[in-house]
Order: C-alpha cells, then sequence, then structure tokens
C-alpha cells in the first residue's frame, strides 16, 4: 500500500469513529437499518435472488398455466425491486 492509501484508511477510520460516536443514543435503530441494508444488498444483487424468480416463473408458474403462482411471482419481482 502506499502512504496516500494509508493516510485515506485512516482518515475513513476516523470519520467513522466520529460517526458512531454521534449515533450511540440510537445504536439499536442503527445496527438494524445497517443489517437490512445489507439483506436488501444481497437479494437485489444481479447474482442473487433474481435470477431464480424468473427461472421459477417461466418453468413453474407461465408453463403450466398457474395464474395464482404467476401472480405471486410478480409481487416478488416487484418487491425486490423495491429494496
Amino acid at each position: 500500500m502506499s502512504l496516500s492509501s494509508n493516510k485515506s484508511i485512516i482518515f475513513v477510520l476516523l470519520c467513522l469513529i466520529c460517526f458512531s460516536s454521534c449515533v450511540e443514543p440510537y445504536d439499536q435503530s442503527f445496527r438494524t437499518s445497517n443489517k437490512i441494508i445489507i439483506i436488501e444488498g444481497l437479494l437485489s444483487n444481479s447474482v442473487g435472488l433474481s435470477p431464480i424468480l424468473i427461472k421459477n416463473t417461466i418453468d413453474n408458474q407461465i408453463a403450466t398455466g398457474n395464474y395464482n403462482g404467476l401472480a405471486l411471482m410478480v409481487l416478488a419481482m416487484v418487491g425486490l425491486l423495491v429494496l
């Protein structure tokens, strides 16, 4: 690592320490929101759940004519889009 990248890492860590002291009264909600953000990032990733939902929708719902299942899959995909 170069000296400038070490300085930037130290700066980011100092900012995080300063920021964490500001959110101390809201610690529980801050941790919960961080967990939700991480879960949303994993679920909405293009390598994540979307291709599985699309495959399930085409193979199981459309091919068999299951319109209730199709509506459920569409709602799941819209929900993933909102995340």
